[in-house]
């Protein structure tokens, strides 16, 4: 559920597309690496992601959407599909 949430909080960053995840995913190689401190701080001091990239990307995650929404999904059935 981690690595779908992750997904999940890139699509809602603005101008975050494919190009941009690919590139994410082959400096980083696991996406799962973004919920690890270290990495945040690497990121947010780094010329090319920074400090909006990682305020953004931290604000969606621990904004609680999320949850909700898989929650309003669990409550009806629906099962949810993340394409970035």
């Amino acid at each position: 559920m981690e690595v779908q949430k992750v997904i999940w909080v890139l699509n809602r960053l603005p101008g975050f597309g494919i190009q941009k995840f690919k590139h994410l995913r082959e400096q980083l190689g696991d996406v799962h690496r973004l919920l690890d401190s270290g990495t945040i701080k690497e990121l947010a001091s780094s010329p090319e992601w920074g400090f909006e990239f990682v305020h953004s990307f931290q604000e969606i995650l621990e904004a609680g959407e999320f949850e909700r929404e898989i929650d309003y999904c669990t409550q009806r059935d629906i099962h949810i599909v993340s394409l970035l």
